[in-house]
């Protein structure tokens, strides 16, 4: 999880919904006739009802650093079918190797004849081999397609932009690596997605105006954190990034923030949420001409993370230290006020986000995870037994 890097007044809203308002409406409002995009140039996901029994979200379904991380086809299968009883339509698992078939024969047991949707990872550690190694990518997808066809996206890395997760020599095979995974899914003809997960810090202020974010200009070696991205942009389907808007929650005079977690977003027309604020920060920093691939301004974007963490425990010093905000009542808030939001937020159309590639973070509680927050322990949507968590032990709202 990146640290706390954004702090949005609501009068900084109004450059950055000018700067968007003509991707939707194909107004003068478009930074230029270079970025602005008509109605028709978007890609358009399924639109959902909160009539469906099946939930309008997807999570992400780890299981590795749990106390007894499930090792056998059997004690795989009761986390599987947990996501399966909840109606989950879409897993985006962590599991990686022999773990992640594992994780995904029990998922396939678990749903059966329902309609699933998975992303896969290539892990950190995998993002060179992918590179170099001309025999990785194929060999994933012909897996994929021969055992698995109901996994549909696979992200190369995740937050690689993260000096903490990867070396800079690392970050700058991204390029390569996700170019060799779409060389390998069209030559098996197959129609699996690539995307690369990026934390919410592949985003800066220009000159330090929050209304105004573009692509980190961060040195990576003699490069830029921008420019890999952009040499990216051509071998990926969609632009994921995963916001935490907790992780910006720390400057308790703004009023503003702690109304979108009440649900209070009347209040601050026409961005409903903390969470919508970082979507469309997104979308302006890829219309902006500074990301100069010809498909950046059009690239639809996916949110591969968001949550809220139930607890944790950091030092009164610590940058975290604004933690009792990570409870249950709050994480709650949250979600629900989350998932409304994509039911019925329109992202789609403002902001071409692909609603069915939206993950929470994450189906369990993970209570070997580690970190500065506190809070790695506790982003669970269920306890890492698959008991209910919320507010008063029987579930969150939106699992109900």
């Amino acid at each position: 999880k990146a640290t706390p890097r954004v702090k949005l007044l609501a009068g900084g809203l109004v450059l950055a919904l000018a700067a968007v308002a003509g991707y939707a409406a194909g107004s003068a409002a478009a930074p230029s006739a270079a970025t602005a995009l008509a109605v028709e140039d978007i890609v358009h996901a399924p639109s959902f009802s909160s009539a469906q029994t099946k939930k309008a979200f997807g999570v992400n379904f780890g299981t590795g650093l749990m106390k007894t991380p499930p090792t056998t086809s059997a004690a795989m299968d009761k986390y599987a079918e947990a996501a399966a009883k909840y109606k989950i339509p879409r897993l985006k698992i962590w599991q990686v190797g022999a773990q992640r078939d594992l994780a995904l024969d029990a998922i396939k047991k678990a749903y059966g004849s329902d309609p699933l949707q998975v992303m896969v990872l290539v892990p950190n550690s995998d993002v060179a081999a992918c590179a170099t190694d001309p025999s990785y990518a194929p060999q994933l997808v012909s897996d994929m397609k021969n055992k698995y066809p109901f996994v549909t996206s696979v992200t190369v890395g995740s937050e690689c932009d993260d000096p903490a997760l990867c070396a800079d020599t690392v970050f700058k095979q991204l390029p390569k690596a996700c170019a060799n995974m779409k060389t390998a899914i069209a030559a098996a003809g197959s129609a699996i997605q690539v995307t690369s997960a990026m934390s919410n810090n592949i985003f800066q202020a220009r000159n330090g105006d929050f209304s105004d974010e573009i692509l980190s200009t961060a040195a990576v070696g003699t490069t830029t954190k921008a420019a890999i991205v952009v040499k990216m942009m051509p071998h990926i389907d969609f632009f994921s990034f995963n916001p935490y808007p907790i992780l910006d929650y720390s400057d308790f005079a703004q009023q503003q923030w702690h109304d979108w977690v009440e649900g209070k977003s009347s209040a601050y027309p026409p961005v409903a949420s903390m969470l919508e604020s970082q979507i469309m920060h997104a979308r302006h920093a890829l219309m902006d001409p500074t990301c100069s691939d010809p498909t950046c301004a059009r690239k639809p974007l996916a949110i591969t993370e968001t949550g809220w963490a139930t607890a944790g425990v950091a030092p009164a010093a610590s940058p975290f230290a604004f933690l009792s905000e990570a409870t249950s009542l709050f994480a709650d808030r949250y979600l629900t006020n989350t998932v409304n939001d994509l039911v019925s937020g329109n992202w789609d159309t403002k902001y071409n986000v692909i609603l069915n590639q939206v993950y929470l973070f994450e189906l369990f509680d993970e209570s070997q995870k580690t970190g500065p927050s506190g809070m790695e322990p506790h982003w669970g949507l269920l306890n890492e037994d698959t008991s209910p968590k919320g507010p008063t032990g029987g579930g969150f709202t939106i699992l109900n």
